[in-house]
């Protein structure tokens, strides 16, 4: 049964490939399409939420890796890119404010009127 799905396979590339060949507007183009949120959905909200909340559990400042980890701790579903968009968003906004750069060359933050 695999070895007649691969000859399948096979012929059916060879065909492609003389379509293409001939007129390459004859084949069309595979499109895969992403999984994603919305776009414009932001998760900044949900962010500077639980850094209200947190009052101070992370320390007096804290990098977006250790904010993405307790999120993931409080069972919250959220990546790590989405916080790093979010912390540069509320950065942007003067929510944040960045007060050092960490031995690694990360930014650390603190929230603004909250220090």
């Amino acid at each position: 049964m695999s070895s007649e799905l691969e000859a399948l396979r096979e012929t059916k590339r060879d065909v492609e490939f003389v379509l293409k060949r001939l007129d390459p507007g004859s084949v069309e183009k595979r499109t895969y399409k992403k999984r994603e949120r919305q776009r414009g959905a932001s998760r900044t909200p949900e962010v500077l939420a639980f850094l209200e909340n947190l009052n101070g559990a992370l320390g007096e400042d804290f990098g977006y890796s250790n904010v993405f980890h307790a999120m993931k701790d409080a069972k919250m579903a959220i990546g790590k890119e989405m916080v790093r968009k979010a912390f540069i968003e509320l950065h942007e906004q003067g929510l944040l404010r960045m007060t050092r750069t960490t031995s690694g060359g990360g930014k650390a933050y603190t929230l603004v009127g909250h220090a």
